[in-house]
């Protein structure tokens, strides 16, 4: 009896061990997420869809539009790119990658860089805003049922929704998925459907102890597939 008591501890000792160590590895894969999306927001390029004009968005867009005029946009999106490693997020190999994407003759944003898709033209985030989450308009045509709700929600709560969509591979890799339409608008897909269905996700390596972003995509869904994923996120929230 001893025995199996004994057993039974050290395994409750051993998940117990195994759900910190996954925690804190999420922690500090958000906070990885987060200096991305401090960095973005700071102020970035977007496509008006709408007007069909480039515009300058973000924190010190006022201060960044009397420095840069808007024929000068690609010009402001190659320097950011270039200096991008100083937040040592990024593997280099990564790194490189997106030093060959900024030489090209259309229009273009950061995120179109950090994504290789012309959907990043109209992202506003990496996090997702309140208003935003769960808030598919494939699902919810109307309206997001979910708005009032995220308003209330916490600054832990808020930062465990996001850690729900972070998903640990093996030891040093992980996946960061969320819908692109929480955090860019809908552009289309080829079922002629919403460009909610369309995955945004980023891919990490862990080097010498620290998370790197390897790898950020936007990739195409069926209904399907989009509809699968979207009752897991709602499983999570307790529907």
């Amino acid at each position: 009896m001893k025995t199996i008591t004994f057993i039974i501890a050290a395994l409750l000792t051993l998940n117990l061990y195994s759900q910190t160590e996954n925690n804190l590895e999420k922690n500090n894969i958000y906070s990885t997420i987060k200096s991305l999306d401090d960095w973005y927001k700071t102020g970035y390029v977007r496509f008006e869809n709408y007007t069909k004009t480039w515009h300058i968005k973000g924190e010190k867009s006022s201060e960044l539009k009397k420095k840069y005029s808007r024929e000068n946009y690609n010009q402001y999106v190659i320097e950011r790119i270039k200096n991008i490693d100083s937040l040592k997020i990024f593997t280099n190999e990564y790194y490189q990658t997106l030093l060959k994407r900024i030489s090209r003759n259309d229009n273009f944003n950061e995120a179109m860089v950090l994504t290789d898709n012309m959907f990043g033209n109209m992202i506003n985030s990496f996090l997702v805003r309140k208003s935003r989450m769960d808030g598919i308009s494939a699902f919810w045509p109307e309206e997001n049922i979910f708005e009032d709700t995220n308003m209330e929600m916490s600054d832990a709560e808020y930062i465990k929704w996001h850690k729900d969509r972070i998903i640990l591979g093996n030891s040093n890799s992980a996946t960061y998925k969320i819908f692109y339409g929480e955090i860019g608008f809908s552009q289309g897909t080829s079922e002629g459907g919403y460009g909610d269905y369309h995955l945004f996700k980023i891919n990490f390596i862990k080097e010498d102890g620290q998370w790197k972003i390897d790898n950020i995509l936007i990739e195409e869904q069926t209904k399907e597939e989009a509809t699968k994923f979207y009752d897991e996120n709602l499983e999570r929230r307790g529907f």
